[in-house]
């Protein structure tokens, strides 16, 4: 887990969920591996909180209690304390106080929720009556209700005086005023995962690739007529995805599986090199003969040719066997060392024409001190993978070297593929999704002209 913090006195009850059986409170981690969804302003406080005010009016019926733009060991970060209205009573009010850290493509939360119990109202009918005995009942909704602080000027966003922080004193078991107490006493024993550091910050700076989840498999619209080139994926058992040259993706079911392992990614086939990736096979698809050459663009028949039957994307996409999984991976390990030795280093990332520079991980035998190492470079800092922990950062990459080059168990190659296999767990890419591409080894001089992605 990226994030400690002091538990003591709550009841863990899975990996990332405490519980206080006093209160029924909640504690709560949450890992999201996409770019926060936050206004971009942690340079601008004002702006920031309101902004916030403004989503969470927005986005529900819910309101901004307070926020702040803090310091969590060292790295920016937003507080935030919500009233939500409870969906499973018809009154009522939950309170989560949550601390985002947010950096360029993902973020770790820290949140506690707690919730009012079956006599609910009575801090905001005693703070009413309060008023009213000072004040008088003339004007009592402005005052119950007085302009956001953080958007005064936006009807809409609305504010309680029930839940200032001065009444706190008077509700010492309100869950309010426990989610501002737990706030206080767990925010400076919060600690984080170093690798965080690394990461680009948020928003990320100019000229910083961010990873982005793979989109969902469009139809393409090359599925009729003759022979088309395509951009196998990483078969895993029989089903191999496709990528198009019109953007779209399609899924097969081959018939003979051991043509594609016999023929990918072992420098035989024409290649697709765009400018700033590495180089990706290029295999052809008749979806009328029902055929998927590998190997041979010119003839599309001999040994490289297996039969193909289409699956729709999301049965593909559902399955996930964990045996073709790993025999794909295997077939990695196998197509690193043959990449070697014709002087490339075996790239893989999300599948596609035109696909992002990251997420991706680079996997090659290195030879050092006349032993050979199996080197894995993964590209972002794989921080939601707890293997990776430990492991040399470089940069924006984090990075695993062993002795031993075979794929068999105790090697270096061995636990390398695991690594990676725990790397791409966190990049929210289906197995089918991702692909192979080739760059020039990192032991070798580059082509000339060659983008590489080390």
């Amino acid at each position: 887990m990226p994030i400690t913090f002091d538990t003591d006195g709550w009841r863990q009850i899975d990996q990332d969920t405490w519980l206080d059986d006093r209160t029924g409170d909640a504690v709560l981690v949450r890992q999201v591996g996409l770019v926060p969804d936050l206004p971009p302003f942690l340079d601008d406080p004002p702006r920031m909180l309101r902004q916030l005010a403004i989503d969470t009016a927005t986005a529900s019926a819910a309101v901004l209690v307070e926020a702040d733009v803090i310091q969590v060991d060292s790295l920016p970060a937003i507080y935030q304390l919500v009233k939500t209205p409870l969906l499973n009573r018809p009154t009522g009010f939950g309170y989560i106080a949550s601390v985002i850290i947010p950096r360029a493509h993902c973020s770790v939360a820290l949140s506690m929720q707690a919730v009012a119990g079956e006599h609910t109202g009575a801090r905001e009918a005693m703070v009413s009556a309060e008023i009213i005995q000072a004040a008088g009942p003339e004007g009592l909704m402005e005052r119950l209700r007085p302009p956001h602080p953080y958007a005064a000027d936006v009807p809409h966003v609305r504010y309680d005086e029930s839940d200032d922080p001065r009444w706190d004193a008077r509700f010492p078991d309100h869950p309010l005023t426990r989610a501002r107490a737990w706030v206080r006493r767990t925010l400076g024993t919060v600690r984080l995962d170093p690798r965080f550091a690394y990461l680009p910050p948020f928003p990320a700076p100019r000229g910083v690739s961010v990873p982005q989840p793979s989109p969902p498999p469009s139809v393409t619209g090359q599925l009729g007529g003759g022979p088309v080139d395509v951009l196998p994926g990483v078969p895993v058992g029989d089903l191999i995805c496709l990528s198009h040259s019109d953007g779209g993706s399609s899924f097969w079911r081959m018939t003979d599986p051991t043509v594609a392992l016999a023929k990918l990614g072992l420098g035989e086939a024409d290649r697709f090199d765009p400018p700033g990736h590495g180089a990706r096979e290029v295999a052809v698809l008749n979806p009328t003969a029902r055929t998927l050459s590998l190997g041979d663009r010119v003839r599309a028949v001999g040994d490289g040719v297996t039969g193909v039957i289409p699956v729709n994307a999301d049965d593909a996409l559902k399955q996930y066997d964990d045996d073709g999984i790993r025999s794909a991976f295997a077939v990695i390990v196998d197509r690193a060392i043959r990449a070697a030795i014709r002087g490339e280093a075996l790239v893989v990332g999300p599948d596609g024409w035109h696909p992002p520079p990251t997420p991706h991980f680079l996997l090659a035998p290195r030879l050092r001190d006349q032993e050979y190492d199996a080197y894995l470079r993964v590209t972002p800092i794989p921080v939601f993978a707890p293997v990776w922990r430990g492991h040399h950062i470089a940069g924006d990459s984090q990075v695993f070297a062993a002795p031993g080059i075979k794929p068999g168990a105790g090697s270096g190659m061995a636990e390398a593929i695991n690594l990676a296999l725990s790397a791409t767990q966190t990049w929210g890419t289906h197995p089918l999704r991702l692909a192979m591409s080739f760059v020039p080894h990192p032991d070798t001089a580059p082509r000339a002209g060659a983008v590489s992605c080390l």
